[in-house]
């Protein structure tokens, strides 16, 4: 235990998903984005074994990057999330890849952050990046 009792918890309940996939939230640049792709993953339908699996699977494929999966064809996307056995796969890379080309076009996570006047307003800016993002997703 370590004396932070929300620490703990999440300790206890698996820690956090980011750890999952070796994603350092706090010292990584760019991690924030890759982190949102994952978010998109553990905000749809899927289980969270199955989301983890595709981003996985994404993160194999070098196209864990926001900038890299907006450029990918669809049909590789989705046979990856397939492989991962995410439900209604090509849905899915449609939403990912549009998505992910807003996070593409927009300044770093870390810019709107710094701009940002509280939670609320930073998980506004976040969700008008791209068609798709919603509060399940922002707020993951």
């Amino acid at each position: 235990m370590t004396g932070d009792w929300i620490v703990d918890v999440v300790e206890l309940m698996g820690g956090h998903p980011s750890r999952l996939l070796d994603i350092d939230l706090a010292g990584d640049a760019g991690a924030a984005e890759r982190w949102l792709v994952v978010c998109c993953l553990l905000s749809g339908r899927a289980a969270e074994a199955a989301a983890l699996a595709a981003a996985r699977a994404l993160e194999g494929a070098g196209l864990a990057e926001p900038a890299v999966l907006a450029a990918a064809e669809p049909s590789v996307v989705a046979q990856l999330l397939r492989g991962a056995q995410y439900p209604d796969a090509e849905g899915s890379a449609l939403r990912l890849l549009r998505i992910a080309g807003g996070l593409a076009r927009s300044p770093a996570l870390s810019s709107l952050a710094r701009e940002a006047e509280g939670s609320q307003d930073l998980a506004a800016r976040i969700a008008a990046l791209a068609p798709g993002l919603g509060p399940a997703t922002v707020t993951r």
